[in-house]
C-alpha cells in the first residue's frame, strides 16, 4: 500500500507542483520583461481577487470532495457550475471596485485576470476526479493547459505584445484547465441538476462560505495594504516572496488529498481517527519543517536564479514570509478535519479572530517596517489561524491537542516518530 499511497501523492502532486511552477515561472518571465510597476499591479490585482473568491467557491469545495468521496452530490456539479456562472460578472465589478481604493487598474486587466483566477477557483469538476481517485486525469490536464499557457506566454512576449495582452494567458490556461476536467467530468451532467440537493449543499456550508469571506482577508490582506499606503514598487519587491510562499501551500493539499478517504473511513471509530490523526500530523508537520529549512537557506539563490539581481531585496522577505509554512501545511489538515468531524462553523470564528489580528497587524507594522512589516504580520497571522485558535473551542482542543502530541514525538522520540510516519504512509482506508 505504500507505492500506491506514493503513486497517488505523484499525482497529486503533478497538479500542485505544475500549478507551483507555472505560478512562479510566468511571474520570472514578467519580472524580466516588464517594470516593478506593472509587476505590482498583478500581485494587486490577483489578491484582490482572491478577496473575493468567495463569490465563486461559495464555500463548496470541501462539502463536494466530502459528498464525491461517498458516491453522493451527482446533481451537484452542473447546479454548482450554473451558480458559479451567473455570480461572475457581480465578482469583476466587486474587484474593479476594491481596486480602485489602491493603485489605478485598468478594466481590462482587471478583467482578464479575474477571468483567468475564476476559471482556476471554479473546479467542482476536477473535485469529482480527486474525490474518486482520478488523480492521472488532473495531472493530465493540469500539464497540457500549463504547458499551452507558458508557450502563449511566451509567444506574446516575444512578439513583442504589451502588458495588458500578455495577461491573457492567465484565461486562456485555466479555461483550458477548467473545460478539460469538466469532460472528463462529463458523466455527471448527463444527471442534470439537483436543485435540491445544490442548496441543501450550500446551506450546510454556509459557515464554511461566511469564514471563506474573511479567509483571503489575512492571506492577502499585505499586499492589498502595501498598496494602499501607495508601496508601488515595494510590491514589486514583496510579490516574488509571497507568490513562491502561496505556492509552497499547496503542499498540503497533495497529503490531505493523498489521505482525505482514509480519514473519513475513520471517523465513526473515534480511538482509532484520534491515533490516524496524530500520526497524519507528523507527516504533515515534518513535510512543513523541511520545506521551511530549505526555503530559508535557499532563499537568496532562489531570488537571485528566479527574478535577477533587481529582486535581491526580496531574499530577506522570503526568510520570513517561509515561517508560514510551519502552520499553513500542517493547516490544510486542521480545515479538513472540521469538515469530517462536522464542525464547519468554528472555521468561521476562527477566520474573524484571524482576520481582526492580521489586518491589526498590517496596520501597525507597515507603516513601520514597510515590507519585512507585512511579512511578519503574515506570520503571525498564520500562527492565529492554524495553530493558537484551535485550542480556542472545545470541540477542537482534545483532537489537536493529540496532533500537537505527535509533533513533540518528532523531536523527543525522533525514531518512533519516524517509524509512525512510515506506518501511516502505508496506511489504507478501513
Amino acid at each position: 500500500m505504500l507505492s500506491f499511497n506514493l503513486r497517488k501523492s505523484f499525482l497529486y502532486s503533478v497538479d500542485v507542483f505544475s500549478a507551483v511552477l507555472f505560478g512562479i515561472g510566468t511571474l520570472v518571465i514578467l519580472a524580466r520583461y516588464f517594470s516593478k510597476v506593472e509587476v505590482a499591479h498583478l500581485a494587486t490585482t490577483q489578491s484582490a481577487c482572491a478577496l473575493l473568491a468567495f463569490l465563486i467557491t461559495l464555500g463548496l469545495d470541501q462539502f463536494l470532495a466530502r459528498e464525491f468521496s461517498k458516491g453522493k452530490g451527482k446533481g451537484c456539479l452542473l447546479g454548482v457550475l450554473i451558480i458559479q456562472s451567473i455570480l461572475f460578472f457581480p465578482y469583476v465589478g466587486l474587484v474593479y471596485f476594491v481596486l480602485q481604493f489602491g493603485e489605478k487598474i485598468s478594466l481590462f486587466n482587471v478583467l482578464v485576470v479575474a477571468c483567468g483566477f475564476a476559471f482556476s477557483i471554479s473546479n467542482p469538476a476536477k473535485i469529482y476526479l480527486q474525490a474518486h481517485n482520478l488523480a492521472e486525469k488532473c495531472a493530465q490536464a493540469a500539464i497540457f493547459s500549463r504547458l499551452v499557457g507558458l508557450f502563449f506566454l511566451l509567444f506574446l512576449v516575444v512578439s513583442g505584445a504589451d502588458y495588458s495582452l500578455c495577461l491573457l494567458y492567465l484565461p486562456v490556461q485555466s479555461a483550458l484547465f477548467f473545460f478539460i476536467n469538466v469532460y472528463h467530468a462529463r458523466e455527471l451532467i448527463g444527471d442534470g441538476v439537483g436543485v435540491g440537493e445544490t442548496f441543501r449543499l450550500i446551506r450546510e456550508a454556509f459557515p464554511v462560505l461566511a469564514a471563506s469571506v474573511i479567509y483571503p482577508v489575512y492571506m492577502y490582506a499585505d499586499n492589498l495594504i502595501l498598496s494602499f499606503f501607495g508601496a508601488g514598487e515595494k510590491i514589486a519587491i514583496y510579490a516574488p516572496a509571497s507568490k513562491i510562499v502561496i505556492q509552497l501551500f499547496l503542499i498540503g493539499q497533495i497529503v490531505s488529498l493523498t489521505f482525505y478517504k482514509h480519514l473519513t473511513s475513520r471517523v465513526d471509530f473515534p480511538e482509532e481517527f484520534s491515533r490516524y490523526c496524530k500520526a497524519l500530523g507528523q507527516v504533515y508537520f515534518f513535510i512543513a519543517i523541511l520545506t521551511v529549512f530549505s526555503v530559508f537557506l535557499l532563499s537568496d539563490v532562489l531570488i537571485l536564479f528566479l527574478f535577477g539581481s533587481g529582486f535581491s531585496d526580496s531574499s530577506g522577505v522570503l526568510r520570513i514570509l517561509c515561517l508560514t509554512l510551519l502552520f499553513s501545511i500542517p493547516g490544510a489538515l486542521f480545515s479538513r478535519l472540521l469538515i469530517i468531524t462536522r464542525n464547519s462553523k468554528i472555521e468561521l470564528y476562527k477566520s474573524l479572530i484571524t482576520a481582526s489580528v492580521c489586518v491589526a497587524a498590517n496596520l501597525l507594522f507597515v507603516p513601520l517596517f514597510g515590507i519585512h512589516g507585512a511579512a511578519v504580520a503574515s506570520v503571525l497571522s498564520y500562527f492565529v489561524a492554524d495553530f493558537l485558535s484551535y485550542f480556542l473551542f472545545r470541540e477542537t482542543r482534545v483532537l489537536v491537542v493529540g496532533v500537537f502530541c505527535g509533533y513533540l514525538d518528532l523531536f523527543v522520540s525522533p525514531v518512533f516518530a519516524l517509524r509512525n510516519i512510515v506506518s501511516t504512509l502505508k496506511s489504507v482506508p478501513l
